[in-house]
């Protein structure tokens, strides 16, 4: 009885780091393409906590269309991983409710599995669209494009694959015992 309640806590302390981490992820793109507006901690640092990926001289330098396509183009890969968050929360809550392997459950498993590879393959992508947007307010010759891709980014997308084989295992696991659940 006493590890079930320590397994309630765990999982009740993880739904509210969740919640503030949803926060948090949901307020980044604003902080990082308005630092130097809010006038937010030291060059490329929000607070001193996080770290961002403009510098404020670079900022500066950017027209307002430029930060708000900057903006939007992040904002979509926070809204991604800000789904994928809210699909882990409501997972918690069934396993907390004794139901990790129901169907309602692996829908959620193959939800998460789903936006977490694409919010994967997004990064990869907005990265590229980043780098065009900071550069092109420089004159020609001067603007860039890069497209990266590098171990994080094969990992990840490993990472992902295994969760989608994870999760077709268990639905096929799932389907033979309602299948034997409908023999008896």
């Amino acid at each position: 009885m006493e590890n079930k309640s320590k397994y309630l806590r765990l999982l009740g302390a993880l739904k509210k780091f969740l919640i503030v981490y949803i926060c948090i992820t949901g307020l980044m793109p604003v902080l990082n393409w308005s630092q130097d507006v809010l006038g937010l901690g030291k060059i490329g640092e929000i607070g001193g906590f996080f770290t961002t990926s403009l510098s404020v001289e670079s900022l500066k330098a950017l027209s307002t269309g430029q930060r708000l396509t900057g903006w939007f183009v992040e904002s979509i890969g926070s809204a991604l991983f800000i789904f994928v968050l809210f699909s882990l929360h409501k997972l918690l809550e069934l396993i907390r409710k004794g139901q990790p392997f129901s169907t309602a459950s692996i829908s959620l498993y193959e939800k998460i599995a789903r936006f977490y590879l694409f919010s994967i393959i997004y990064d990869l992508i907005s990265r590229t669209a980043m780098s065009l947007i900071t550069t092109w307010h420089l004159p020609v010759g001067h603007k860039t494009i890069s497209v990266t891709f590098g171990t994080d980014n094969i990992n990840n997308i490993l990472l992902a694959l295994c969760l989608y084989l994870i999760i077709f295992l268990i639905k096929q696991a799932h389907q033979i015992s309602e299948e034997q659940r409908m023999v008896i």
